[in-house]
């Protein structure tokens, strides 16, 4: 059961937008329909994040240059990035997964009747070749 024309059927005189009224189909709301969803998602993300950056703003002096205000507090004085290294936010990562899945698997094994700590226990056995 088809639902409406595809574009491909569409006539020239049907696909242009349809105005006032009209009976025409909208080739570009039929071809992109979610378009002005995701780019109104995006404005409000970037206009939430302008608002929260205007705060901050406020704080600089007027005779001080935004390049100067960047250069001065933007970046950790001794050349460091203000984040952890790959390697340590990688780790970091995997010890969270580990610890998530292990706590997961406790309150199965705890609270169900699956003996998720057996079937992990004997994988980890087969794995080393114990």
């Amino acid at each position: 059961m088809r639902l409406g024309k595809s574009p491909h059927d569409v006539s020239a005189e049907e696909a242009r937008p349809a105005d006032d009224g009209d009976k025409g189909i909208d080739i570009r709301r039929s071809l992109f329909p979610h378009c002005k969803a995701r780019a109104r998602k995006t404005a409000l993300r970037c206009r939430i994040a302008y608002q929260a950056w205007l705060p901050l703003e406020g704080i600089r002096p007027p005779y001080v240059t935004q390049q100067k205000w960047e250069e001065t507090f933007a970046w950790p004085p001794d050349g460091r990035p203000p984040y952890p290294s790959l390697a340590h936010r990688m780790v970091r990562a995997v010890i969270t997964y580990l610890v998530v899945g292990l706590t997961v698997a406790v309150l199965l094994q705890a609270f169900t009747p699956f003996p998720v700590l057996s079937w992990l226990g004997n994988k980890a056995r087969i794995l080393v070749g114990i």
